[in-house]
């Protein structure tokens, strides 16, 4: 009896490995791609190439500023976070190789994405398939080398985390890039809310109703939503729906109010998410980085982007079971843990490709010359698991293993939920990396909110500050009745043993921390045919 249940028990771990997420979930794209790296090869005309590389060369001048504070209140509404747009080609060609299977597409538009990210070495591209075609129910897609954190697990983990639940949302995978025949490295393929998705998924053509709030401080009502969130579909230039939705928000005495408009349970589990990853970059904090799109015949729904800054706020009944559902079912290490080991492995012979200098001393991809800082490959392997490292100064991430453990127990402990023993055992040890080691420390560096105290890094005695947003206090609303109020977490090591490679192993009670990330820009109009 004892062999037979080891026995069931093993299988259904398998299983449960085997399909993370269940099938049917997502675009046959990323069902074919979930156990592999594609291989993407676009071709610029050699003219174009040369002007992609030029333009890639931003030096990071950017500076914190706290537009909130300096515009007075009613000019708010009149400020949209404007990007340079940058090097875009409508004359690509793109060759995708996926387990052996090749397919070519001639009318490709290549453009240059991100707006921070760009004073990266490593950056960020949009790519669409146009002439009516596509790949595998997807025709346009954000390419991410997520360079400002190490491990480049971030976004997958986001978006495997919303797909595993049956969310509206994005979907990521791994693929290996060239351009014009030069290795570029590995990237996050994520498809992208726009008209071409909306009619994709839901044969919602030409679809009027899917707006972009990219801008910051976006928080859903009239005053601060009706000119600075952006329809996707250009040839929209009434938005009179989209201010009717927003009243009906700011009208609504209670969640009832709202129902019959607005998916509050997708809504909620977005909130819930952001609470357990320790995202600054959505909704709550920032507010942006989220699309509202009014699904045909159905209720406007809420769908997140940009996750590169995650795992490093909120009350009713509701809320909390929907909170233990994603605690129970998703954000979990039992769950997490493996998953984590398995893209780790899948990925690794790109990481060691792309950390691997040419005979001239140069990394392969890392076009921006203004940048001196890539992430080391042992500082990708650390921070896979439980090490928090820093790059040269602007950001400091947790092990991601770290901070889900963390961020895991303290919610079993605050909402009584019923979680894995051996993972709440306070005596559970694990491997920190102490030659890549970063330490957070409360110190008196402030962010983009320069009244609010934050987090510095320390290394070696040297203190290099980051630019990481406080822990924020405020309370956020939908309506009168559904309040999300935010919570504080502190990283408190109770215990550090030394061993003798130059590594610990340590106990921890609890933490929190938020990492710097940017905001996306995605210059590809539907109507580039």
């Amino acid at each position: 009896m004892l062999i037979y249940l080891t026995i069931l028990l093993y299988v259904c771990t398998v299983s449960a490995l085997s399909s993370f997420i269940e099938e049917g979930k997502r675009a046959k794209l990323f069902e074919l791609t979930d156990n592999t790296v594609s291989v993407f090869k676009v071709t610029l005309p050699d003219e174009e190439y040369k002007a992609l590389i030029d333009e890639c060369q931003t030096p990071n001048d950017f500076m914190d500023i706290d537009f909130e504070a300096i515009l007075k209140q009613e000019n708010l509404d009149n400020f949209k976070l404007e990007s340079n747009n940058g090097f875009k080609s409508k004359n690509a060609t793109l060759s995708v190789e996926i387990n052996g299977e090749k397919q070519s597409f001639n009318k490709v538009t290549l453009s240059l994405g991100g707006i921070s990210s760009r004073t990266f070495g490593r950056q960020a591209f949009n790519l669409k398939i146009r002439g009516n075609k596509d790949l595998y129910g997807r025709s346009q897609f954000r390419l991410r080398s997520d360079a400002r954190e190490a491990t480049t697990l971030r976004s997958k983990l986001a978006c495997d985390i919303h797909n595993r639940l049956g969310l509206v949302s994005i979907s990521a995978n791994y693929i290996s890039l060239y351009i014009n025949d030069n290795y570029i490295g590995l990237f996050v393929l994520m498809d992208a809310p726009k008209v071409s998705w909306a009619k994709l998924v839901y044969d919602d053509e030409n679809t009027r109703n899917l707006y972009k709030c990219k801008s910051a401080l976006s928080d859903l009502t009239v005053k601060r939503c009706a000119n600075r969130c952006d329809n996707e579909n250009d040839d929209i230039k009434d938005n009179s729906e989209w201010v009717e939705f927003l009243t009906a928000l700011d009208n609504a005495q209670s969640a009832e109010d709202i129902e019959d408009i607005f998916d509050i349970d997708q809504f909620l589990y977005e909130i819930a998410y952001e609470y357990l990853s320790g995202s600054w970059d959505h909704y709550l904090y920032n507010g942006h980085n989220f699309n509202v799109y009014k699904v045909k015949d159905g209720k406007c729904t809420i769908i997140y982007y940009d996750f590169d800054g995650d795992f490093g706020q909120d009350d009713s009944s509701r809320f909390e079971t929907i909170l233990k559902k994603v605690v129970v079912e998703a954000f979990n290490p039992t769950v997490l843990f493996p998953r984590i080991d398995k893209l780790k492995n899948l990925i690794r012979s790109e990481k060691i490709k792309e950390k691997t200098p040419d005979e001239n001393g140069d990394l392969p991809g890392f076009i921006n010359k203004f940048s001196t800082f890539d992430y080391s490959l042992e500082q990708w392997d650390a921070n896979c698991e439980f090490t928090t490292v820093s790059d040269d100064g602007m950001s400091t991430g947790y092990g991601i293993k770290y901070w889900i453990l963390m961020r895991y127990r303290y919610v079993c402990k605050a909402y009584n939920i019923e979680c894995d023993p051996t993972y709440m055992d306070e005596n559970y040890k694990f491997t920190i990396n102490k030659k890549v080691e970063t330490q957070f420390a409360k110190k008196g560096h402030t962010s983009n909110k320069p009244q609010n105290p934050t987090i510095t890094t320390t290394i070696e005695e040297e203190n290099i500050p980051t630019v990481s947003p406080p822990t924020p206090s405020t309370t956020v609303t939908i309506t009168t009745t559904l309040t999300i109020a935010t919570t504080n977490f502190n990283a408190t090591p109770t215990s550090i043993e030394e061993n003798t490679n130059s590594e610990t192993e340590i106990e921890v009670d609890d933490v929190s921390g938020l990492n710097i990330a940017d905001d996306e820009s995605d210059s590809d109009s539907d109507n580039d045919k």
